[in-house]
């Protein structure tokens, strides 16, 4: 009795043996890939980069037109607001006014800075409406003649011109849509001419070859989002 419970353990030993040399075995088998699952998760990465990838590349190239997008001069403006910029900017200003574009002139004229001597030099203290602040900033700006406006057409429905340079209208526009939210106000975004400047049209079409055009275009492209959650959240708004 005492041999036969021996044999039934040494044989039981012996199967367990096998069974787990067989699984073994199995373990270190390579496995066949699933070929049609592979190509399924192949095609879906490729899919999903395509998807990103190809509005992304359309984004990139158009940036440059959408940054210098500009209205067209609705008739007469009843005021045009000239940004504190280069002197393009007055010029073109002063251009509308002659032509009845314009019907006044306000203008952006921080303290203490080349913008008083420029419309001194240019005799343009008598022709336009200055708008004396201590801004350094277009979001400032814009609360400034925010301010003015609620002063001076606090009711009435009035044309409003923005005039700035190219570069900076898609910026122009995002804040004056935040802090320039009265009903009564029909707001164009104006941009003085690309003759004025070294550069043209096709220049902002592919913006990332002219060195000028690109830093400008990268630049905005930094300011604009700061820009538009400071106006939204109005932090940094003292005046």
């Amino acid at each position: 009795m005492q041999r036969a419970t021996n044999v039934d353990v040494t044989d039981t030993e012996f199967n367990r043996f096998v069974l787990m040399n067989i699984y073994n075995l199995k373990l270190s088998q390579p496995t066949r890939p699933n070929t049609p699952r592979l190509i399924l998760r192949s095609t879906l990465v490729i899919a999903a980069i395509t998807a990103v990838a190809l509005p992304l590349s359309v984004v990139f190239r158009n940036l440059g037109k959408w940054i210098s997008a500009s209205d067209t001069i609705p008739g007469t403006l009843d005021v045009l607001f000239v940004l504190s910029g280069d002197v393009e900017r007055f010029r073109y200003a002063r251009e509308l006014l002659h032509k009845g574009s314009a019907a006044s002139v306000l203008a952006s004229v921080p303290h203490e800075s080349w913008t008083q001597r420029l419309l001194h030099n240019e005799h343009m203290e008598k022709e336009f409406t200055l708008l004396n602040h201590p801004c350094t900033d277009t979001h400032c700006e814009i609360r400034y003649l925010s301010s003015w406006l609620s002063e001076n057409h606090p009711h009435h429905p009035i044309r409003l011109g923005l005039l700035t340079s190219p570069y900076h209208a898609q910026r122009t526009r995002a804040l004056s849509s935040f802090l320039l939210h009265n009903s009564h106000l029909n707001i164009s975004i104006i941009t003085v001419p690309l003759d004025r400047y070294p550069v043209n049209e096709r220049d902002y079409s592919r913006w990332w070859r002219n060195s000028t055009v690109r830093c400008a275009v990268f630049d905005e492209a930094v300011k604009l989002p700061f820009d538009v959650l400071r106006a939204k959240f109005c932090f940094g708004c003292s005046q």
